[in-house]
């Protein structure tokens, strides 16, 4: 998610393969894991009100990749792409207003809600007595506020 955000600020030269700048063109796989760790960590704070944006630190690894092959400041992609007005670049952070963190939030929701409804069917299905008190989130999203809300609302 937060590298398809990037991928379209870097335009068609940084593809889906997430690693290809650091790890083909730079060989500097900690730029891209400390900057996966810092969106893990700032990805807690999302949630379904808040109108604070994301700040995530821009590797400088992206930013001279940016350079070399699109000949634009990082900031300069952020401004030319289609996220202009939801993007801002100061000194080296990116912030990510809270509409769109919550675009690409909802977008993993859009494709883990349909299995969580299935599930609590199929339970509701073999316990009819008994309704569901509880549901066990695990893995990256589940200290998301953004996903915990969008559960409990259902």
């Amino acid at each position: 998610m937060y590298m398809n955000l990037l991928a379209t600020v870097n335009e068609q030269h940084f593809n889906q393969s997430c690693v290809r700048p650091f790890v083909v063109f730079h060989r500097n796989v900690s730029d891209y894991l400390d900057m996966m760790r810092n969106f893990e960590v700032v990805k807690r704070r999302v949630n379904t009100t808040s109108a604070l944006p994301l700040t995530l630190k821009i590797p400088a690894t992206l930013c001279e990749w940016t350079r070399k092959h699109l000949n634009k400041t990082f900031d300069e992609a952020v401004s030319a792409s289609e996220y202009a007005a939801t993007l801002s670049v100061v000194m080296d952070k990116l912030r990510i207003s809270a509409d769109i963190a919550r675009e690409l939030f909802q977008t993993v929701a859009d494709k883990l809600l349909p299995s969580i409804d299935q599930c609590i069917e199929d339970v509701d299905k073999l316990a009819t007595s008994k309704p569901i008190s509880m549901i066990l989130l695990v893995g990256g999203f589940s200290e998301s506020e953004y996903m915990q809300e969008i559960i409990k609302q259902r």
